[in-house]
């Protein structure tokens, strides 16, 4: 391996150096920084290109202001070693030539190709991280093989203002359910889509059976469809339902919409 002659930073998609480092390592030509600097920086070199301006503090017990350096790329480094016209010059310069071939050799082609793809699933797997919590609690629902209480329902679909009994009368406005004495049941269309249980219920010393209506979690996501195209707004999983929602409407064009 190459030893070190002056320190490169390889972290980007550049190899880029320290403008003082080089500097320092040419015997600090002209006397100051910035006058050297400034001689040069105007030889075509462009800005956030081929360098940037870099302020750090420095080590000083007394403080001070900051002192301004420049990271600049091996290319504007080995330039700037030949204007130099020194021997350092030439070894820097040399030193350059050869970090280059070994940055682009195929080998170190490909390691820069296979940790990018690194940092893009790093960063892909946060994303998906930030957004799996509501999702999951979504998706078990939508995949629970039991059946939801109209009041879990509710919930669910998280609409402004309804909360079970609510529900039960926007259910009973749009045609999905009915009321029989003192249950609600199903339309025979939209049967599929619910479960009704014969509950016990003490009624003074009697015991009477009371229909009460569940939901499957397949219907839960049916209705979601459902409201969302007759216009209401549902805040629970609401991208993802309108995500699916065009193809949804697709295969149920018999549903009628409201302007």
């Amino acid at each position: 391996m190459m030893n070190e002659l002056i320190k490169v930073n390889c972290d980007g998609d550049k190899q880029t150096i320290s403008a003082r480092t080089l500097w320092e390592f040419l015997d600090k030509p002209w006397g100051e920084f910035m006058k050297w600097f400034n001689q040069f920086k105007d030889y075509g070199f462009v800005e956030n290109h081929d360098y940037r301006v870099i302020e750090y503090l420095l080590e000083n017990p007394k403080g001070g202001r900051p002192a301004t350096d420049y990271e600049i790329t091996v290319e504007m480094a080995k330039e700037l070693c030949m204007l130099q016209k020194s021997e350092k010059g030439k070894i820097a310069r040399q030193y350059f030539i050869e970090l280059e071939k070994a940055w682009n050799s195929p080998e170190m082609v490909m390691s820069r190709a296979l940790k990018l793809a690194e940092r893009k699933i790093m960063s892909l797997e946060e994303e998906r991280q930030k957004l799996l919590p509501k999702a999951q609690s979504y998706d078990i629902l939508m995949d629970a093989s039991g059946c939801l209480t109209m009041n879990e329902v509710a919930k669910i679909l998280d609409i402004k203002g309804v909360g079970q009994n609510n529900l039960f009368k926007l259910l009973l406005v749009e045609g999905i359910i009915y009321k029989k004495g003192n249950s609600y049941l199903p339309y025979q269309e939209y049967k599929s889509h619910f479960i009704v249980k014969q509950n016990p219920v003490k009624k003074g010393d009697a015991i009477i059976e009371r229909s009460q209506l569940f939901m499957t979690p397949r219907g839960l996501d049916w209705l979601a469809h459902k409201l969302i195209s007759r216009g209401y707004e549902l805040n629970y999983g609401k991208q993802k339902i309108e995500k699916s929602n065009s193809e949804f409407l697709t295969m149920n064009k018999t549903i009628p919409q409201y302007s």
